[in-house]
Formats: structure tokens, C-alpha cells, sequence
């Protein structure tokens, strides 16, 4: 008994401080004020093993971390954790890193497969520019189940311009057969920005 009253114990203490921690980063994420030691705890936390405190630190990492190469590398390591709501959270501080976040434009587009999800990856993804480092994975985008991602992937080979040669065919495919007339429209506007220098 006295061995089960100390387990217990020691778990309402964890749970306390967990509490503890969770309140505090969800201030500092609300404060948003950059500084060594706000960094310091937010840093430490966004690997807590409790997941509410990972969740609280990354939404806090969005607004008190400055460096864009250091968010870039801890929201991406995000979109991997266990729990969607620190995956929802790190794809919306990527999203918000602009043309700072085009690298991950492949971790989010492989989140595409989350169905209950994926409307915010790709939200995300909308805020990023068009890169042609990223042109392997918009064409995987362009045979993506879902149409919204389909005239996603349209759009941001048009904005490629000739640099989405390598599309063309399967831009032609989509112009013709695609179910959706909003995907057509895309692969067809698409397809006269990558021809028109030709």
C-alpha cells in the first residue's frame, strides 16, 4: 500500500507541474515578447513528454522565437509528432514563415494524406511561394485524390512559369479528363504559363 500511495503521489505531482508548465507557455505564447529566457523555456519545452505542454510550447515557438532557419528546423521535426494538435500548430508557424518555410513544403504536402487534416496543411502550404526545388512534390500533388489539392498543385506550377516543363504532360491530362471543372481551369491556365515562352 505505502508503495502505491507513493506512485500515486508522484504522478499528481508530474500532473502539477505539468499544469504548471502548460499555463506558463500558454502565457508567454499570448505575450509573444522575443527574449533569451522566454526562448530558453520554449525551447526546452517543445519536446516535453506531455503532449499538452508540446502543443502550448509550439504554439508559443511561433511568436517568441525569431530566427526563421530555427523555426523552420523545430516546425518541421513538429509535423512529426504523435499528437495532430502540435502537427496543426507547427504547419500554422510555417505557414506563417512565408518563403522562409519552402523546404518544408514536402513534410506538409506528405501530411496531405490526413483527411480529417489536411485543409490545414494546405492552408499552409497557400502561404509558401512557389519553388522549383519543390517540383517533384507538386507533381505529386497533382494526382492527389483530393481536387482542392489538385488545383493547388495547378496553381503553383503556373506560378513556376517554363520552370514546370517537367509538368506539361501531366498538365494536359488534367486540362482534359480531370472531374472537376475548377482543376481543369487551373491545369489549362497553368499550362499556358509554362508554354508560353516556347
Amino acid at each position: 500500500a505505502p508503495a502505491g500511495q507513493a506512485a500515486r503521489a508522484a504522478a499528481c505531482r508530474r500532473a502539477r507541474a505539468g499544469a504548471l508548465k502548460l499555463a506558463a507557455l500558454q502565457s508567454l505564447g499570448q505575450i509573444g515578447s522575443p527574449s533569451t529566457q522566454i526562448a530558453k523555456v520554449v525551447r526546452k519545452a517543445v519536446s516535453d513528454p506531455e503532449k499538452s505542454v508540446r502543443e502550448a510550447a509550439i504554439k508559443a515557438f511561433g511568436r517568441v522565437i525569431e530566427d526563421s532557419e530555427e523555426q523552420l528546423e523545430v516546425n518541421s521535426n513538429a509535423l512529426n509528432d504523435e499528437i495532430v494538435e502540435v502537427r496543426l500548430a507547427a504547419a500554422r508557424n510555417l505557414g506563417a514563415l512565408g518563403e522562409n518555410a519552402i523546404p518544408a513544403t514536402r513534410f506538409l504536402m506528405e501530411l496531405l494524406s490526413d483527411r480529417g487534416n489536411f485543409t490545414n496543411y494546405l492552408n499552409a502550404l497557400k502561404k509558401i511561394p512557389a519553388d522549383e526545388s519543390q517540383l517533384e512534390y507538386y507533381l505529386k500533388g497533382l494526382e492527389h485524390r483530393s481536387s482542392g489539392v489538385r488545383a493547388y498543385a495547378c496553381e503553383t506550377l503556373g506560378r513556376l512559369g517554363e520552370k514546370a516543363m517537367p509538368a506539361v504532360q501531366k498538365l494536359e491530362r488534367l486540362a482534359e479528363k480531370d472531374g472537376s471543372k475548377y482543376v481543369k481551369s487551373r491545369a489549362e491556365t497553368a499550362l499556358e504559363l509554362s508554354l508560353i515562352h516556347i
